[in-house]
């Protein structure tokens, strides 16, 4: 008989805490807001079945019910892109006073 085996290599990262968090997208602040819901909340559902009916809420949404999720992710991408921007800049200065 055929035997696999899945080798699964684990990368870690040495990932500086200052670093900015990365923008939401409008659907993980749709989820963000229906697991906040009381529909969730007092649930006795398992986070699988709550996360097929909250995937299922979205895909119903139209563009227009999606609008808002749509502008708190913007709003998030730009927060991101600032401190990222900050970021990189206070790196780069720590970077030339090394060198200096």
């Amino acid at each position: 008989s055929l035997r696999c085996f899945l080798l699964v290599v684990i990368v870690t990262t040495n990932k500086d805490p200052q670093a900015p968090k990365n923008a939401l997208s409008a659907y993980s602040f749709f989820v963000t807001q229906q697991r906040a819901g009381k529909s969730t909340k007092n649930s006795k559902l398992s986070f699988r079945e709550t996360a097929l009916i909250i995937g299922q809420k979205w895909r119903s949404m139209n563009d227009k019910e999606k609008q808002p999720y749509f502008k708190l992710a913007e709003r998030d991408r730009k927060r991101y892109q600032r401190e990222k921007d900050a970021y990189l800049r206070t790196c780069e200065e720590i970077r030339t006073d090394k060198l200096i």
